[in-house]
């Protein structure tokens, strides 16, 4: 799959039911846990999808700078990744 969905701002996105962010400590890294699916996250991903809780804007998580810093990446590149993600 391909396509590409860009969000609004005012978009409040959230994880759909048995879907959730878990740190795997086998691996030492960030994961996406999903009925018999495991994807493993990459830095900036991992930031950003520990921030979605379904109440929170594209917009506020965007403007949140902790996430950048965490994920050791511009606001921009942090931003674009957001909107994409």
């Amino acid at each position: 799959m391909t396509d590409t969905v860009e969000l609004a701002e005012n978009s409040v996105p959230q994880l759909v039911r048995g879907v959730r962010v878990h740190f795997d400590k086998a691996r030492d890294e960030w994961v996406l846990l999903a009925p018999e699916r495991t994807l493993k996250l990459d830095g900036i991903a991992a930031e950003i999808l520990k921030r979605v809780d379904g109440e929170r804007s594209l917009g506020a998580m965007r403007r949140s700078t902790s996430c950048c810093r965490k994920a050791v990446q511009s606001p921009s590149t942090c931003a674009r990744s957001a909107s994409k993600l």
